[in-house]
């Protein structure tokens, strides 16, 4: 179990995936300070490989440092964007479960996160990007995520009702649905799985969504939260909306179905602890998280 979080307290900023901007870099340091805790920068933070932070070794050597570093109490992730699955292979599980921290991110942080859960057994904080100033509903979900406590959220509309239970997986879909295969893809059984993504037509959607009805995930997973799916517009208005995507597969979903959470890139997202215990309900109309 990792230990709370407490003001004044070193947190790792690494950039498992694209590079970011010495803007962007200060916004994310002034944001963690706004928290009351230290940033500390991974050495490949400031620089780019391509359309990589640094290289898949330095990048993954960020991490494992970060983790073995016992004045370092969580590590967040700036950013986004792509690289984070090239690095799966090259980070220290065994450390990561002697050494348990939260590790906060969103997007394509998905593919890490859920790996530390499987490998390790890791809490994930994900619906936060350091790179926008934080507002409101972001910090005070993140803050209690870093804390340790248990909260609930509300969950709005269930497109199938009903009540779950389990460990929360997931996070941006397409990335999620690469997993798929390989030995970092979750545990799906019994578990609540939550989904969202940015800028895909519907098309896309529901092809990530068709890989994992084919997969079998939906049969398994005892509940479905779909979160919010940011700028995902078709550029033929023919082709629909990702909303009629997502209620055709609610359709078919054999298990409580939650839609339209708060949860996702767009602005003032809640935060969700991936890995960590939950339980759904219509009936209570929210998602409750027990950290």
């Amino acid at each position: 179990m990792f230990a709370p979080l407490e003001t004044g307290d070193k947190v790792g900023l690494v950039c498992p995936a694209s590079p970011v901007s010495k803007t962007d870099l200060e916004t994310a340091e002034n944001n963690i300070k706004e928290l009351g805790f230290v940033p500390v920068l991974g050495g490949s933070v400031p620089t780019a490989e391509r359309f990589l932070a640094g290289t898949d070794e330095a990048r993954a050597a960020d991490i494992n440092a970060f983790f073995a570093d016992d004045d370092i109490k969580a590590i967040f992730a700036v950013r986004g964007g792509y690289g984070s699955a090239r690095i799966l292979s090259l980070l220290d599980y065994d450390v990561m479960a002697a050494k348990p921290k939260l590790f906060v991110g969103i997007s394509d942080i998905t593919a890490l996160q859920n790996a530390m859960f499987k490998k390790a057994g890791a809490v994930a904080p994900s619906g936060v990007a350091l790179i926008k100033k934080m507002k409101r509903r972001t910090r005070e979900s993140l803050l209690k995520c870093l804390a340790g406590e248990s909260f609930s959220l509300p969950l709005g509309e269930f497109a199938r009702k009903g009540a779950a239970d389990g460990r929360l997986i997931g996070g941006c879909l397409s990335v999620f649905a690469g997993l798929i295969g390989t030995e970092y893809m979750p545990e799906v059984q019994g578990n609540i799985l939550v989904l969202e993504d940015v800028g895909d037509e519907p098309y896309v959607v529901d092809r990530n969504l068709r890989q994992l009805l084919n997969a079998g995930v939906f049969n398994a997973v005892s509940g479905v939260v779909f979160g919010q799916f940011y700028k995902c517009k078709a550029k033929d208005k023919a082709d629909g909306t990702v909303a009629d995507v997502i209620f055709e597969y609610a359709d078919i979903i054999p298990c409580p179905v939650a839609v339209n959470f708060n949860y996702g890139h767009q602005p003032d997202s809640f935060v969700l602890p991936l890995g960590a215990r939950c339980e759904m309900s219509s009936v209570q109309g929210q998602i409750t998280f027990a950290m």
